[in-house]
């Protein structure tokens, strides 16, 4: 069965079984930052974008993604939102594993994607018990928990200076 599907801005066509589960084809395909950790759907280490939504790969049948984009750690890492994230991660020394990365990132992704000029932003419970839920221990909760509100100040800061400077 050949499914359209775009890739990190790509569009191709995959050919495979539909229930064949999106980690397995995104690995196939080369795209081995997508790590196969526990394949049940515990430990995060699949997590890849899906329509702009964190989903677990491995528990995702290919079936479910026609005409769907895909977003992996990769590709997601060259923006200035995962900057934001990583300046937040490291500056309240959060330090990731990179088995748990995509996990982490796209968690606080989702947490801080509606954030619009210092509104909207997820408060500390909600941020630990999004947090919490993540598989992986390389680094306490409370430092992601502490990453994630900093990643929130970095990204406003940055959308404030965006639109000082777009008014200029």
């Amino acid at each position: 069965m050949k499914i359209p599907v775009r890739i990190n801005g790509e569009q191709i066509q995959i050919d495979c079984p539909p229930d064949a589960n999106l980690l397995t084809v995104l690995r196939r395909r080369g795209y081995t930052g997508v790590k196969c950790g526990c394949q049940k759907g515990l430990c995060g280490a699949c997590t890849v974008l899906l329509n702009d939504l964190p989903v677990l790969a491995c528990l995702v049948p290919l079936a479910a993604v026609r005409n769907a984009a895909i977003t992996t750690l990769g590709h997601f890492a060259q923006t200035d939102f995962y900057a934001d994230i990583r300046k937040g991660f490291a500056g309240a020394e959060a330090h990731l594993c990179g088995i748990c990365d995509a996990g982490k990132i796209f968690a606080a992704y989702q947490l801080l994607s509606n954030q619009i000029s210092g509104q909207n932003i997820p408060d500390r419970d909600k941020v630990s018990e999004t947090m919490s839920q993540l598989g992986c221990y390389c680094s306490d909760l409370d430092s992601l928990v502490d990453g994630v509100l900093a990643a929130a100040a970095f990204r406003r800061e940055r959308k404030n200076a965006e639109e000082t400077n777009g008014r200029r």
